[in-house]
């Protein structure tokens, strides 16, 4: 991979990190999907080059281990780690070819994945492009076809194996020094399949990527086809191509093309049939584009063939017929042998009747007549076997076809319609039956390709599995299902891994006890469990008030949580200083502020607090419904007060024993880790007021009907007797007034 100009990569692993069996040296090059580095084996100390998977969008460093960016970019993750694994597959599959960079491994580790490819010594074509400009020797046309010849070999092994590369560009085809061929390298953008998946995952790089890549438009080899003429045309214009966008957008306005045609740019370097080649490998409709390797492959091999002729002064080479002119000259040494045989057997017949009528005896004239037969079968053989190889070194007959067909020597590469070495249509072989089968058995298997379908390419193996010469076929088809299935399993584990991680995730956050603070500024909150308990107090209860009344049971059915202290001045102040509150500023009656319970608020004032709160964080706060205060006072007791039946100046503020608030956690906490929950100040809840509990929610939410120009408080204060700090205890007030001894406390949803 080139080296990339610019702002260094400072995530990526440091010289000397130690990765599996290698040693980091270098970092290569870098984007916005990962970083590749220049290693070396700790044991055979051969230089190879690591990519690591690391998108700087989805993950992080965190050490030497990659970290996701929240659960949120976790599916992307999974799915990018996937892409990375098929691109170390698909550079294993190609690792024969010599224009092809090759892959030696696979591993996960750190959180993320690795694969380590073979270090190519060489330098970039677009290095290579911008140094040759620069000292005035730009491409010629030879230059380029040393290029893109054996590049679109390499590609076409690509499109034979069913993917696409969807990221060619001179920086992604390295020139080896060793031998000076091209490598085609980066298959961090190819997909298997050509079908329209997948989009908007891939890279492109803009001005090489094709309009199907950007919009709508079926992808398929045609799509490369249009970066490789952008490659091309990079070479005669200088620079890089203009973005497609911009050359579709010109052409819906009716506007000049901004991409001008290649021959008005490299005029008299390069020949009429490269510009051709060029202009038609860029055009906007995919369906007016060359379609293939092997199509243009030919149309540059014919340019060069061509342009070669002329500077030796022999002229334009004569092109190579097109399959009705090659059935014309194959019938040609037929036309001829008849001719011939028919000549031959004229002389024949006037000498058998000369002979015969000198001769005049039945016996000698038999012996002529047979004596002609022999030579006469012996000048057709002869006249056969010369008509034959004259007609083998054009184009191949019918029979040899079949039987190499037959052999399983044909590959879908070698005998695909685009590079037609070998029709496989039906008018080829003469309409048998075999090669017509064989022509349903291939346009099949590329509509089982389109659709990428597990169970259509099972059903494509079940129907031509045993068809003598379609063996390539099936083995393709056989290929698919296993990456199918594969990649069905990797989905399932991945959204299994997934599942787990919320699960994990959402069984951390409604854990009972934890606590935690949404921000520096926000109160500290603590996890309540579901549970049941009986609200309200008994009739036999000492100093109980009838609207607490009657004892009913309520269902917590899903875990909350509650801050640990009342709201303090502290933390009212800091909604205040950030716009919020409506910049209220609460009377503290000369007692303090800081850490004391906020007092003199009112149901609206703590309205607009949990608000702000909300709105800060994007969580859900609120105002605890008065069934979860007095689930959250009682803490799983059914006395009086948390602490029991009775209460004492050191279990809590109240009775004007100090004749003011204290600081939030000067008195022992309950069983649920909660404090003040008697005394210290009067806290708002959300509930209208009823005088009693018929008809109430029994599912601990708010009770929002009733007398809503009252809302209940709880829990009692400094300037209150023991009987007004009991669990059960309820009073009410108008929401907008405040009073000296009356808080809030805040509960906040938990969602995963």
């Amino acid at each position: 991979m080139p080296a990339v100009e610019g702002q260094e990569r400072l995530d990526a692993l440091p010289p000397g990190a130690a990765l599996r069996d290698y040693t980091i040296e270098d970092v290569l090059g870098h984007g916005g999907f990962g970083i590749v580095y220049r290693a070396r084996h700790n044991e055979l100390g051969n230089v190879v080059a690591v990519k690591e998977y690391l998108p700087v969008e989805l993950a992080v460093r965190d050490g030497a281990a990659v970290r996701v960016r929240g659960t949120e970019s976790l599916e992307a993750y999974e799915d990018g780690l996937l892409r990375f694994r098929d691109e170390a597959r698909a550079l294993i599959e190609f690792q024969s070819h010599p224009s092809i960079v090759s892959c030696r491994e696979f591993f996960r580790a750190n959180g993320t994945a690795y694969l380590v490819m073979e270090h190519e010594d060489g330098l970039p074509l677009s290095e290579l492009l911008r140094r040759r400009e620069a000292s005035g020797r730009p491409f010629d046309e030879a230059d380029l076809l040393q290029v893109m010849i054996p590049l679109l070999e390499g590609l076409a092994r690509v499109h034979e194996a069913g993917m696409l590369h969807r990221d060619i560009k001179p920086s992604n085809i390295l020139i080896r020094r060793s031998d000076e061929r091209p490598v085609l390298i980066d298959f961090g953008a190819a997909k298997q399949g050509f079908a329209e998946r997948s989009k908007s995952l891939a890279p492109h790089t803009e001005g090489y990527a094709a309009p199907e890549q950007v919009g709508a438009g079926k992808l398929g080899p045609w799509t490369d086809v249009y970066a490789a003429g952008a490659v091309m045309w990079r070479t005669a214009a200088g620079g890089n191509p203009p973005k497609v966008e911009n050359r579709a957008f010109a052409a819906l306005r009716g506007e000049a093309d901004p991409m001008p045609s290649a021959r008005e740019l490299g005029a008299g370097r390069f020949s009429p049939g490269v510009f051709n080649a060029i202009d038609r490998c860029l055009k906007l409709n995919e369906k007016e584009r060359i379609r293939g390797c092997g199509e243009l492959l030919r149309l540059l091999r014919g340019a060069g063939a061509e342009a070669a002729a002329e500077k030796v002064g022999r002229g334009p080479v004569r092109k190579r017929p097109e399959e009705p002119a090659a059935a014309a000259a194959t019938a040609a040494p037929q036309a001829d042998l008849s001719k011939v045989v028919a000549r031959i057997t004229v002389l024949l017949l006037t000498y058998v009747s000369t002979a015969a009528a000198q001769a005049g005896r039945r016996k000698r004239l038999w012996g002529i007549l047979a004596a002609a037969g022999v030579i006469l079968a012996a000048v057709y053989a002869l006249a056969v076997w010369t008509g034959a190889g004259r007609a083998s070194s054009g184009t191949e007959t019918v029979s040899t076809k079949s039987a190499r067909r037959a052999s399983g020597w044909i590959t879908w590469g070698r005998a695909s319609r685009e590079t037609e070495a070998v029709s496989t249509a039906p008018q080829d072989t003469g309409g048998s039956l075999e090669d017509a089968a064989l022509a349903r058995a291939e346009a099949q298997w590329e509509a089982v390709r389109g659709r990428r379908d597990a169970a259509a390419a099972r059903a494509y193996i079940e129907e031509y599995g045993g068809l003598e010469g379609a063996g390539v076929w099936v083995r393709l088809a056989e290929s698919l299902v296993e990456e199918l299935d594969s990649q069905a399993k990797e989905r399932a584990d991945a959204a299994a891994r997934r599942r787990k991680a919320k699960e994990a995730a959402e069984k951390e956050l409604k854990r009972p006890g934890r606590r935690f603070r949404d921000c520096d500024a926000c109160p500290e909150m603590v996890v309540l469990p579901a549970g049941s308990f009986l609200m309200g107090s008994p009739e036999s209860e000492e100093g109980r008030f009838g609207w607490e009344g009657p004892q009913h049971r309520i269902e917590i059915r899903e875990a909350f949580a509650a801050g640990v202290y009342e709201a303090t001045f502290e933390e009212w102040g800091a909604c205040a200083a950030d716009g919020g509150c409506g910049g209220y500023r609460p009377e503290d009656y000369g007692w303090g502020r800081g850490r004391r319970p906020v007092i003199a608020v009112s149901w609206e004032d703590a309205q607009a607090y949990i608000n702000w709160l909300s709105r800060k964080t994007g969580e859900e706060y609120r105002l605890l419904s008065e069934a979860e205060w007095e689930y959250a006072a009682r803490a799983g007791t059914t006395a009086r007060y948390t602490f029991g039946n009775g209460i004492t100046p050191s279990d809590a503020n109240y009775g004007e024993n100090i004749g003011k608030t204290q600081r939030v956690g000067s008195y022992r906490a309950n069983g649920y880790g909660l404090y003040d929950m008697h005394g210290n100040a009067w806290e708002w809840v959300q509930d209208c007021f009823n005088e009693g509990y018929a008809r109430a929610p029994n599912n601990g939410s708010a009770w929002e009907r009733g007398d809503c120009s009252l809302r209940v408080w709880r829990g009692g204060s400094w300037h209150d007797y023991p009987r007004l700090l009991r669990s059960a205890n309820r009073f009410a007030f108008p929401p907008g007034n405040r009073n000296f001894n009356i808080g809030f406390r805040v509960a906040r949803t938990l969602t995963p």
